[in-house]
């Protein structure tokens, strides 16, 4: 049982929309299209369930302010796996639950932009896409790939990547080593040449495979061990 806000294929709030409650076995879905775009301006959520969409499919989501999970559950896809889920603002988790998915949470806004509050959140793909940069003030999950395309993720260290997590790098970096599962991959693309940094794994057994897929080259700044396929 649940609550649709839209009809069509897009959803726009221009406020902030606050979510306390939506009862027990109730939820609220912000579109009643598989696949819709939406748009708010800051999203909060204290209870209940909020989705993205009514069914399977890969919603389009941006909020061009903050994100705050206060309690409940923000699941973007009801019934589906994907999202694509643009953040302009801080992400602050004081305790609710994020249902990831296999979708990708992209931070985008044009100043400097935090995931904090009291609780850690486990991400599935997470996009560094603000040349301002991020920090994280919490310990936060990524399990899928941790995307650095601009700007620069401070507090790396609090960040821990599941067993098999890739980090696809860009231009952007890490300010300290993350916490690396037992395996992890390492991709680079783009045009822009960069040196190695703390995305290569200190531990000769943990880099699984590295692709090189960055016109401008990549200069190694230290000796890995690549233990799967160097590409």
């Amino acid at each position: 049982i649940g609550l649709g806000l839209a009809t069509g294929s897009a959803t726009s709030i221009a406020g902030t929309l606050t979510i306390n409650n939506t009862g027990s076995g109730k939820r609220v879905s912000l579109a009643a299209t598989t696949s819709p775009t939406v748009a708010i301006g800051n999203l909060t959520v204290n209870g209940g369930e909020v989705n993205f969409t009514t069914g399977a499919g890969v919603p389009v989501v941006s909020v061009s302010g903050a994100v705050t999970l206060g309690g409940g559950t923000l699941a973007p896809v009801n019934g589906g796996t994907s999202a694509t889920f643009n953040v302009g603002g801080n992400w602050v988790n004081n305790g609710g639950t994020f249902t990831p998915g296999t979708g990708t949470v992209t931070l985008n806004g044009s100043s400097a932009q935090t995931i904090d509050g009291s609780a850690s959140t486990t991400f599935n793909n997470l996009t560094l896409n603000n040349s301002a940069g991020a920090s994280l003030g919490q310990a936060e999950t990524v399990n899928g790939t941790l995307m650095l395309a601009t700007g620069s993720l401070s507090s790396a260290g609090n960040l821990t990547l599941g067993n098999g997590a890739t980090i696809s790098r860009d231009t952007g970096t890490l300010d300290a080593a993350p916490n690396f599962g037992t395996t992890a991959n390492v991709n680079y693309t783009g045009a822009t040449a960069v040196n190695t940094g703390y995305e290569i794994p200190a531990s000769s057994t943990v880099l699984s495979n590295l692709t090189v897929n960055k016109s401008g080259g990549v200069t190694l700044t230290a000796s890995p061990t690549v233990n799967g396929t160097l590409t």
